[in-house]
This record gives structure tokens, C-alpha cells and sequence, in this order.
């Protein structure tokens, strides 16, 4: 399911806030000091994806006690460079690579990796992604996914589809909310160029308040525009993941399922299997449309720009829904997020463990604890256990457990 480069190492970096650095445009952005400590504890989270060849760049270099649990599962480990040494490390720079594989692209993310650059190889340089071009940013927009949904409606027959009058409408000004906010009666509104839950507000008819229209101006003076959406009944949330490979060839890898809160924030991924309240009547549906929406996403991603101008994984958000009658009915593209993504992560955790292993994938966040304690709780409840050299049941970190860390990863296994 997944691609891998040559024989000549690739270089991964994790740099979630990319969409963020997109809309700034400059070599220099830098995320607010949360994200910063949301990226530096969760700098391993590439790990399932690199090879024994591989470089990961990190903040801190993991402990060998840590990593030997990787090991016992069955992953190649790559090899590991600080990232505040790259700029002065002569030898890493010069020496033979293949591809750069951050979490995603910004202006910032090439001005990080230009010193890399030069010893890639001339397949990297090929690509649409090696370079920044400033047409690339709308790309990361989502009015980008607007169009793709746009144009997706027109493959489908209507009925397993959302309704075209409840699509997203681009707004200039708080004037022009307020009208949608009166024609839906509860609205989410949301940043063009932000993402996992990040540039998202939700309130209903009757709760207008200076705060609201306060962001609202604020987003618009910095974005130009601002994106509303009616709130949608939701059944479940999933992401459709697809490839662009070196050929501008797109390819369809599989659905992953995953769980937000209420504020649209994200909270997990399912692991080899769907969600757990996931009804029969639900099930039946998503087979029936599944083939559908995933082969018209396809087509309509590999005729758009983004074929042409994108290289490396995508994934499409989506949502099954219940209309006015409660019907269900699929949203087949709310986001497009251009990177790696949880979603991407969680199918191919799914074939790193187990075959018969199922389970869920969680990002930690505690301000008033440590990942280190609530890892030493959990792998006392739920000790690790493997079959066929692979992870097969309990608890398992996917980021260091330590005291400094209020971020972290890990999975579960039954």
C-alpha cells in the first residue's frame, strides 16, 4: 500500500503546522510556543514510515530502552540527526540522499531543509515539490477542496450526496455570516488555510456575540476571506487517503476512520477497524458508496492542479451524515489536507501490527501531567504483548514517555 523511494536514504521531518506556515508565506514563520512543544514531543511520529536507511530529524534523540520495543515489533528503524545540528553537520549535508520527506511543505520547511537539498537525488528534484512556488498556496486552501467537491457532485448521483444549497460559501465579512448563520441556524466557520480541528468555530442562531464577529474580522484581515459551513448531523467522520507518485499518478490507498470532539477537534483513529457505534444500516451505506466517492476523488484530484503541482500522500476528509428526513447521506470532501496525516499514520500502523490486531491511535495533551505518567499507568493496565515477532495487544507509546512532554502519541491493541 505504501511507496517507498530507492536505495538512497530519505530524510522525514515533523512539521504539523505547515498549513499554517502556507498562509504566512515567509522562510521565517514560526507556530506560537504550544505548537512548538506540540511538534518537538511528537517528533517521532514519522517513525512507522522510514527504513532502516532512513534519517529522522528530532528534537531529542530517543533512548535505546525506548526504541527497543519497536524493535521486538518488527520495524526498521532509521537513524537519527538533531535537528539543530543539520546547519553546521558539513557531512550530513553532502552525503547521498534520496528524497525529503517532511510531515508537509511550506516557504519555511524548504528554508529548514535547503542545505539538504544539493545531495538529493534527480528524482527529488524532479518533482513539483522541491521547490517552493507561490502558486502552491492556494492549493492548501480549502476552497481548493470546495472545487474538488464541486466537481465531484457531478459524478454522483445526488441522493447519497449533501445537498448542493448546504455546501460551504466563501465570506468577506461578518455581514455576509450573519445572513448564513439566519438561512442555517448553527454554523461552522473556519480559517481557508488551517487544520486538524486548528481555525474552526461553532455557534448557533441566538448566540451572535462580539467575540464571534471579533474572530471573524480577525480571520478575514488575515486571511482575506473566511469559510462557512452549515453544521452537519453527523454519523461518523473518515478520511479517504490517496498517493501522488513521481509519474503525477494518483493513487486510492484505503479509508481511515477517525473521531473529533465536539468543536471539531481531533481526538483518535481507528486502527483495522471501524468505529465501534458504527450501525448496520451505516455500514451497508459506506459499502454501497464507497467505491463511488473513492474512484470520482480520484478522478477529480488527477485532473486538477493538485496532480500536477503536489507529489506524496493526501488525505480527503469526509463525513457520513443524516439529512432533515435522517437519511444518510456522505459529505465526500470537507478538507484536503496536502501532507502526511493521522489518518495516513493509522493505516499504516494497521500494517505494521498484527493482522488480527485491532485498535485505536491517540495524541496525549495534558497541561497539568506528564506523557511519562500517563504512560506508566496505562502499560501497567495494559502490558504490551507480541505474536509472530509483531505488536499484537495492550499499550504501546509512540513518542518517548518523559516528564518534560504534555504531548504524545500512542496505540492500543485488543
Amino acid at each position: 500500500m505504501f511507496y517507498f523511494a530507492g536505495m538512497l536514504p530519505d530524510v522525514y521531518i515533523f512539521n504539523p503546522t505547515c498549513e499554517m506556515a502556507v498562509q504566512n508565506g515567509t522562510s521565517s514563520f514560526q507556530p506560537n510556543a504550544r505548537l512548538q512543544k506540540f511538534e518537538e514531543d511528537l517528533d517521532l511520529l514519522p517513525l512507522p514510515f522510514t527504513g532502516t536507511k532512513d534519517y529522522l530529524l528530532v528534537n531529542k534523540l530517543p533512548s535505546t530502552a525506548f526504541l527497543k520495543q519497536f524493535e521486538q515489533g518488527g520495524w526498521k528503524l532509521p537513524s537519527f540527526r538533531l535537528i539543530r545540528e543539520i546547519a553546521k553537520d558539513k557531512l550530513f549535508q553532502e552525503s547521498s540522499k534520496g528524497f525529503l520527506r517532511p510531515w508537509g511543505w511550506s516557504p519555511a520547511m524548504h528554508h529548514k531543509l535547503k542545505s539538504l537539498k544539493t545531495s538529493c537525488s534527480q528524482q527529488f528534484h524532479q518533482l513539483p515539490t522541491a521547490e517552493w512556488n507561490p502558486d502552491h498556496r492556494q492549493l492548501y486552501s480549502r476552497e481548493t477542496a470546495l472545487k474538488i467537491l464541486q466537481e465531484v457532485s457531478i459524478r454522483n448521483h445526488s441522493l447519497i450526496q449533501i445537498d448542493k444549497k448546504m455546501y460551504p460559501v466563501v465570506c468577506f465579512s461578518a455581514d455576509e455570516v450573519q445572513k448564513l448563520l439566519k438561512q442555517w441556524g448553527k454554523i461552522v466557520l473556519k480559517a481557508p488555510w488551517s487544520s486538524s480541528g486548528r481555525g474552526i468555530q461553532i455557534f448557533k442562531l441566538g448566540e451572535w456575540r462580539s467575540f464571534h464577529k471579533q474572530w471573524i474580522h480577525g480571520t478575514i484581515q488575515k486571511h482575506g476571506k473566511i469559510m462557512v459551513e452549515p453544521f452537519l448531523k453527523k454519523e461518523s467522520d473518515l478520511a479517504f487517503q490517496f498517493y501522488i507518485d513521481e509519474k503525477k499518478l494518483v493513487r486510492f490507498l484505503g479509508v481511515s476512520w477517525f473521531r473529533t470532539n465536539s468543536n471539531g477537534q481531533y481526538m483518535l483513529n481507528y486502527i483495522n477497524r471501524f468505529p465501534p457505534a458504527f450501525s448496520t444500516k451505516a455500514m451497508a451505506f459506506f459499502q454501497r458508496v464507497k467505491d463511488e466517492i473513492a474512484s470520482s476523488l480520484q478522478e477529480c484530484i488527477q485532473q486538477s492542479k493538485i496532480a500536477r503541482e503536489y507529489y506524496g500522500y493526501l488525505g480527503v476528509d469526509a463525513m457520513l451524515i443524516r439529512d432533515e428526513n435522517d437519511a444518510l447521506q456522505i459529505h465526500p470532501c470537507l478538507e484536503i489536507n496536502l501532507r502526511y496525516n493521522m489518518g495516513i499514520l493509522a493505516l499504516r500502523l494497521g500494517e505494521l501490527v498484527h493482522p488480527a490486531s485491532k485498535g485505536e491511535f491517540h495524541v496525549f495533551f495534558d497541561p497539568k501531567s506528564s506523557f511519562k505518567s500517563f504512560c506508566r499507568e496505562y502499560s501497567k493496565n495494559f502490558p504490551v504483548t507480541y505474536q509472530d515477532g509483531r505488536f499484537r495487544n495492550g499499550f504501546i507509546p509512540l513518542t518517548e514517555p518523559l516528564e518534560t512532554n504534555t504531548f504524545g502519541a500512542w496505540m492500543i491493541l485488543t
